[in-house]
């Protein structure tokens, strides 16, 4: 029955998640191997001023390094047994079934992601997550380069520990030092319970009368100008389960360059969709999605953390 139907939930695993959604956005895609490598600007070049015949500085400066980021392979899957094909009598039946299956394989792959864009460790071929990308510390191994070891000191990012409610100041202050020449915060991601902090205690009451009217700014969904990505994800419980939705003490706001920190795709096996199968040792239909891809760091100065944040 699945070799007929073609729920196209390769549209769906990322689209209808917020933080898969809006890292998929400016993904990066091309066809690599098990690694990814990265070319980091770690060094400015010569230059100066001239005068007449002066001798110009011919030596060569070296502005590159490679950083290299293994591929997080990943897989979900749709089954329906022989027992539920047959339980399934009307045409409609059959449809539900098959639509309920792949709703789970959805949730399922998004649930695993998710995880591991935040704390995957990189076992059992998972990508390496945000929490060891933008670390506490800031100089935390990435990519192979530790930013605690000599000469290597670019490869570390901002952090400023909280321990209590953030301020409008705090948060200022943390787009400062993550801005870099051109390169700036893009956004803000982090948790419904930090949003609703900053929105009703730092951001409401600027707000004023308009024309009679008092405007509640329901949609507001930014702070100092910078969009605020909001997932279940970023909530200050230990296992970070993602529909996990109580109160929490310790959530963290990360402050992402989304030019120096990016979500690699491969092109070749990007929710690719394997035939149906029948397994030799079991009445069960089988259709398989896979993926390959990990963040990707080229730029480690613009990205930042406010942690420890006690709404």
């Amino acid at each position: 029955m699945t070799k007929y139907f073609d729920p196209k939930a390769t549209d769906n695993f990322f689209r209808t998640n917020v933080l898969l959604d809006y890292l998929r956005k400016f993904s990066k895609k091309r066809n690599f191997g098990n690694t990814w490598r990265e070319t980091l600007e770690i060094t400015e070049g010569i230059s100066g001023t001239y005068a007449e015949l002066e001798v110009l500085d011919r030596s060569r400066a070296n502005i590159a390094h490679y950083a290299d980021f293994e591929s997080g392979h990943y897989y979900s899957a749709m089954n329906v047994s022989w027992d539920d094909e047959k339980r399934s009598r009307s045409p409609e039946e059959k449809v539900d079934l098959m639509n309920m299956r792949s709703k789970n394989a959805v949730k399922s792959m998004q649930r695993t992601l998710t995880a591991d864009i935040m704390q995957g460790d990189g076992t059992n071929r998972a990508m390496i997550g945000l929490n060891t990308a933008i670390p506490e510390i800031g100089t935390t191994s990435f990519g192979g380069i530790n930013g605690a070891t000599a000469g290597y000191e670019y490869w570390t990012s901002k952090f400023q520990d909280i321990s209590g409610a953030p301020t409008l100041p705090d948060i200022i202050g943390m787009q400062a030092e993550c801005s870099n020449g051109g390169k700036t915060t893009d956004a803000i991601l982090t948790d419904k319970f930090i949003q609703g902090y900053i929105w009703g205690n730092l951001l409401q009451p600027q707000e004023r009368y308009t024309t009679g009217v008092y405007n509640m700014a329901t949609e507001l969904k930014t702070v100092i100008g910078i969009p605020m990505v909001v997932d279940a994800c970023f909530e200050g419980d230990s296992s970070y389960d993602y529909e996990y939705d109580g109160g929490y003490t310790g959530g963290n706001m990360y402050f992402h360059d989304k030019e120096g920190l990016y979500l690699a795709v491969n092109s070749q096996d990007d929710m690719k969709r394997w035939a149906t199968q029948m397994p030799v040792d079991q009445f069960v239909y089988s259709t398989k999605w896979t993926f390959e891809g990990m963040l990707v760091m080229n730029q480690r100065r613009t990205q930042g953390l406010l942690f420890d944040v006690i709404v």
